[in-house]
């Protein structure tokens, strides 16, 4: 069950990392703020209704400062053997802003856009309960520090590894910002799931 603080403290945290502001949805008058929330418990009779209050919000992903854009990203990895998942005490999360293309240098500093495999590869690298489940080991994430902000990849998924966002195993050829705007919940953010 959403209450109204699932909505909007995640929303601002999203709208800061795909727009550098969050003044968008702190700045929202009482009209703005009592509609998105009738809409949000009223589910699927208001659908139009939401989708009007968060477009008017123009949450859009943008490049600034000289960067590439980035979306929010939250990452849930279940460790368990067998993808078992009787409870959250063997869950792994990550909850970061993603860079949405790779830099390629000074001169040129948008590069391909990051997809979903090369994203999740370097994520495998920052969770250290996952450093043993890769099969490159430990010794991975020695070789291929980085800031997990997009970039150069080195990590593989383990296999047997299942990915998910939102119920689907879309390929991890897919770049992440297509799934951003065809696959982000409510609160913007997307959402994706590791079944190791």
């Amino acid at each position: 069950m959403y209450t109204h603080e699932n909505i909007t403290q995640p929303t601002q945290e999203a709208a800061f990392i795909c727009r550098g502001s969050a003044a968008r949805i702190m700045e929202m008058g009482n009209v703005a703020q009592e509609q998105l929330w009738t809409a949000v418990q009223s589910g699927a009779s208001e659908l139009q209704s939401l989708t009007d209050v968060l477009e008017s919000l123009q949450l859009t992903p943008t490049a600034r400062g000289g960067r590439p854009a980035s979306i929010p990203l939250r990452v849930y990895v279940n460790a368990k053997p067998h993808g078992a998942f009787p409870s959250y005490a063997g869950l792994r999360y990550t909850s970061r802003p993603w860079e949405t293309m790779m830099a390629v240098g000074d001169d040129a500093p948008e590069g391909p856009l990051v997809t979903l495999g090369e994203a999740l590869g370097r994520i495998l690298q920052v969770l250290p309960a996952l450093e043993a489940a890769s099969p490159r080991g430990a010794e991975a994430a020695d070789d291929d520090k980085g800031d997990g902000v997009g970039g150069a990849t080195g990590a593989s998924l383990p296999s047997g590894c299942r990915v998910l966002v939102g119920g689907i195993a879309p390929p991890l050829e897919t770049p992440l910002l297509w799934l951003h705007q065809h696959m982000r919940c409510l609160d913007q953010f997307l959402y994706v799931t590791l079944l190791v």
